[in-house]
């Protein structure tokens, strides 16, 4: 009867997230491209798998998705945006990508209520479980999340994979510190499908790929929070972390030898080197070839295209560009702190995509006003959720629980891989931070509505056992 009635709970969740869903959000005929948006469906033509698929100018999870749901009649952009010239068109048909978006919409249902059934059964105090659970849906169903599913980029999949990566991997952490321990078969159908989600994931974004290593050290810290050799055997995690690593030396090569940061590379020249004569001094004695035309770039558009007419730049990027600026931020450190500390509290200054206008009429304007709550604009709250991260890893070590200390680690975890990859992704490319750093401040946004409900769970665990 119990469980009947948490099930029941939560299913009324579940029809919230539907209700939101489908009820408050424009038709899923309904999109809108970017320019970027015709190299998917061009990627996705490649013969898959194939050397070319992988190393073609877009990500290889998105180009597979656009080939296997394209219709035979193919995809036809007829509704461009585009943020940085001031276009922001409503949304419109698109004849084939209703398909696309209809497909985002689907994942992204199932990944956000995959999470708030993970959360939901990870804490143990009833009124919480509805509260954090609550708020898992009204954070991942509020404008700032659903109106990316209209927008044919690589960011609705991306934030939907790693939101399915953080559901499976709450799931996969109680099943390890259970008591008794979950059944040997279910924690390997967990294992298998939280490695399945990280190759999506990894594939989805280039970035994404630079949080493995913080995964792999993870690897090596549950040997010590989790010693019981039968529930997680040696081999099982040598595997693991051996497959992790494989993953991120196959997608690193494949990334570097696609080209497809060499555009964003061009954009760090333009407006990060060039400028600044000791930078530029820098690249020069590794021999950048600084030529009229060149600089005449300067403090125009970035994104140029036409720095790939000049062949010997192009040369020079693809031998030595990557090397180049990985030793220059290593020489250059308190510049590059300075570039992303600055450069991060620009990526929150945003919530919502740019990339087409809201119908007022569609969404009603208490859910914009709840999502600008759920998703503040400043980048204090990373600090907070630094807090509520130790108070929650505090409290589990004090109570000994394995389950919440395990969680805790899991949480930061995530934490310390997204800075990681928001690094990354403002040091990657100098044009379009906020878009490039959404799925980091997305997660920390998430982090401090979901951090409060597990910490509130121990201080009333605490309270009862002192009470008892």
């Amino acid at each position: 009867m119990k469980l009947n009635a948490k099930l029941l709970g939560f299913l009324a969740l579940v029809a919230l997230a539907v209700w939101l869903r489908m009820g408050q959000y424009p038709d899923l005929n309904l999109s809108v491209s970017n320019y970027d948006s015709d190299r998917y469906a061009e990627a996705g033509e490649l013969g898959f798998p194939s050397l070319r698929f992988f190393t073609s100018i877009q990500q290889p999870t998105i180009a597979w998705v656009y080939q296997a749901v394209e219709p035979d009649s193919g995809y036809q952009i007829t509704n461009i945006s585009s943020p940085g010239d001031q276009l922001h068109p409503p949304l419109a048909w698109q004849p084939g990508f209703e398909r696309i978006t209809t497909l985002q919409a689907m994942v992204a249902t199932l990944a956000w209520v995959a999470l708030a059934w993970a959360v939901f059964r990870s804490i143990e105090t009833p009124p919480l479980q509805y509260l954090a659970g609550g708020l898992v849906v009204l954070f991942g169903f509020s404008p700032q999340v659903v109106e990316w599913d209209y927008v044919m980029l690589s960011e609705p999949l991306a934030i939907s994979l790693l939101v399915a990566l953080l559901a499976v991997s709450i799931e996969l952490i109680r099943s390890l510190g259970s008591e008794p321990a979950a059944g040997r078969g279910k924690r390997l159908a967990l294992g298998v499908l939280w490695l399945l989600v990280s190759v999506l994931w990894v594939f989805a974004r280039d970035t994404n790929n630079y949080m493995l290593p913080v995964f792999v050290v993870a690897l090596v810290a549950l040997r010590f929070w989790q010693p019981n050799r039968s529930q997680l055997p040696t081999p099982a995690l040598l595997g693991f972390g051996l497959a992790l690593v494989v993953l991120f030396v196959t997608a690193s090569s494949l990334a570097q030898q696609s080209g497809r940061w060499i555009n964003p590379f061009f954009n760090n020249l333009l407006d990060r080197v060039l400028p600044v004569a000791e930078h530029r001094a820098f690249f020069e004695e590794r021999g950048l070839p600084v030529s009229e035309e060149l600089l005449a770039e300067v403090g125009g558009n970035l994104t140029e295209l036409s720095l790939f007419n000049l062949s010997d730049l192009v040369r020079w990027t693809e031998q030595n560009g990557t090397q180049s600026y990985m030793a220059f931020l290593a020489s250059h450190p308190q510049w590059a702190l300075q570039e992303f500390v600055e450069d991060s509290q620009y990526a929150f200054t945003e919530n919502a995509q740019p990339f087409f206008r809201r119908a007022p009429e569609v969404t009603p304007g208490f859910l914009v006003y709840l999502g600008d709550l759920l998703h503040p604009t400043d980048s204090l709250i990373v600090w907070l959720v630094v807090i509520q991260l130790g108070a929650l890893l505090w409290l589990a070590v004090r109570q000994g629980d394995r389950t919440r200390i395990g969680l805790a680690l899991l949480f930061w975890l995530f934490f310390l891989g997204s800075v990681g990859t928001l690094f990354v992704s403002i040091h990657g490319d100098a044009a379009g931070i906020v878009r490039h750093a959404l799925s980091s401040v997305l997660l920390f946004r998430l982090l401090l509505w979901l951090l409060p409900g597990y910490i509130l769970d121990a201080l009333a665990e605490k309270s009862a056992n002192k009470n008892a």
